[in-house]
Order: structure tokens, then C-alpha cells, then sequence
């Protein structure tokens, strides 16, 4: 989550005759984008009826948009917010300051951090974006450790004390790892990993074929070194969904709502590769 953010001197007489004449020229727009996320970690959908909104220091609305379903890169919105030479209650100019609001089946939630400052005409920035409050900044929002701390209760277990760095299950992943792939953290079979790996025939273009087990509304790529080294480079590997065809993918979207085990046909650049699996890496 990040997030970025003049004196005129003119005579009395001039400043009334400036007032009278300007006009407010359009100067295009400045663009939003990025992934929306609910508080568990998955990325909405259309299906969610979520809007979001630029919104001023005086309470405009000077942009809004619905959720999508998301791309390959993870994106489900695209928030465009007119420019113009100065701000109106339905635009914007550089450097304004401005928040987002989403509103979900009527509930209005604010985000956790400010909209980037706006910046030049027909250019861009990537935000992502959480319906979520993380009050002590360890990356796991309040909501989802409220709700983990009701089921242990529920279990008789001492739910006081969540700890993003711990590992309950031991199963070598730790809590805030379990939150953001949307394992079970007290289930020590429930975990990102590699469940097979293996390789086409030489025929079939000897391709790697890696499956992985996937939760909803995550995103998925493999990344490959030549060595493990702890100054190793790790890139992101083109993937086909069938070894037949011959249009690469970088990234896996699982649907909102959806679970199972995912295989990938890969077009590695190196005879002789690692493979590592990430969920919802940074572009």
C-alpha cells in the first residue's frame, strides 16, 4: 500500500478582470488503476457491485466506477478524473489531493490511505486498493484477525495475541503468508506450494509442467533462477494453459469464489531453471 502526495501576487483591479474572463480549459485526465480487494485478501469482481470514487477536500465526487472483473495483471478498476486548468467540484487539476470511497450494496467504506496526489494529463499511476482497516500496520486487517479470533474462541483456544509473524500449524508458513495466499493458518496441510512437477515430451516441445494449489481471488505467476543463491534474480516465466497452444500468459487470476489445483505448461528462457510460485506479486 503506498501512497505520493503556488503564490500569485497580482493587483486588485487585475484580479477582478482575471475572475471575469478566465474559462476552465480541459486538459484531458489522470488515471487510477489497480486491484480492489476485500478484507480477506481476495480481489473483487464484477459480481461484488462495488463503486469507487475520487472524492475532493470539500466532499465532491469528481470521478467514480465499477469494480470489473479483474485482468491478468490483477487490475478491476480504472478510475479516470477529468483535468482541468482549475478545480471544480466535478474535476480536478495537478496535484490535488484527493481520497477514494467505495460503496458496496449501499455500505460506504473508506479506504485505508489516500488517493496518490493527481498528477499530468493522460498519464497514470497504479493503486491498489483494501475495503479493509489495518490499524497496527502488520499487513493483515483488523476484520480478518476478528473473525480468525472468534473461531478460536469457538475452539477454546486463546485468541489474544495475533502474531502476522508466528506459525500456528508449523507448517512452515507463517500467519500473515497464510493470509495473503488464503490458506487455513491452523491447518498445516493448507498451504501455497508445488503438489507435482514434471515435463512433456521432447515431441511436445519438452515443456516444465508445474500444478500448484490456488485459493479465490488470488494472483498467480512462477518466477525462475538459475541458482539459489540469496543474491539470485528471480523473473516471471511465460505459462500456456495447454502445452498445445502458443499464447503465453504472466499471470494466473483465480476466480473470486473459486479453489482447486492449477496446471501451467511453461516456456522457461534456460536448460536448467528453479521455480518458485508467488501469490499476488508486485508488477
Amino acid at each position: 500500500m503506498k501512497g505520493v502526495i503556488e503564490v500569485t501576487l497580482a493587483a486588485a483591479a487585475l484580479a477582478i478582470s482575471s475572475a471575469a474572463t478566465a474559462s476552465v480549459f480541459p486538459t484531458g485526465t489522470y488515471i487510477y488503476t489497480g486491484s480492489v480487494r476485500n478484507y480477506a485478501g481476495t480481489l473483487l469482481s464484477e459480481a461484488s457491485r462495488t463503486t469507487i470514487q475520487a472524492v475532493d477536500t470539500n466532499g465532491n465526487v469528481v470521478a467514480e466506477t465499477q469494480v470489473v472483473d479483474p485482468t491478468e495483471s490483477g487490475h478491476n478498476y480504472r478510475l479516470a478524473v477529468p483535468l482541468t486548468s482549475r478545480s471544480t467540484s466535478t474535476s480536478a487539476t495537478k496535484g490535488d489531493s484527493l481520497r477514494c470511497v467505495a460503496i458496496q450494496d449501499g455500505a460506504v467504506y473508506a479506504t485505508t490511505f489516500p488517493l496518490p496526489d493527481v498528477g499530468d494529463a493522460n498519464t497514470s499511476t497504479n493503486c491498489d486498493l483494501a475495503l479493509a482497516v489495518d490499524s497496527d500496520g502488520d499487513g493483515v486487517p483488523d476484520e480478518y484477525v476478528d473473525g480468525l479470533a472468534a473461531w478460536m474462541e469457538s475452539e477454546g483456544l486463546d485468541p489474544s495475541g495475533y502474531d502476522a509473524s508466528a506459525d500456528y500449524d508449523g507448517d512452515g508458513s507463517s500467519n500473515y503468508a497464510e493470509y495473503a495466499a488464503g490458506t487455513d493458518p491452523f491447518d498445516e496441510n493448507d498451504l501455497l506450494r508445488i503438489t507435482a512437477f514434471s515435463k512433456t515430451p521432447e515431441n511436445e516441445g519438452g515443456l516444465p509442467v508445474l500444478s500448484f494449489e490456488y485459493s479465490g481471488g488470488r494472483i498467480y505467476c512462477v518466477a525462475s533462477s538459475t541458482n539459489l543463491a540469496p543474491t539470485a534474480g528471480w523473473e516471471r516465466v511465460p505459462h500456456y494453459y495447454e502445452a498445445s497452444t502458443n499464447d503465453p500468459h504472466s499471470a494466473f487470476v483465480s476466480a473470486q469464489d473459486d479453489i482447486g489445483v492449477k496446471t501451467l505448461y511453461l516456456a522457461p528462457a534456460a536448460k536448467s531453471q528453479f521455480f518458485v510460485i508467488r501469490v499476488n506479486p508486485e508488477e
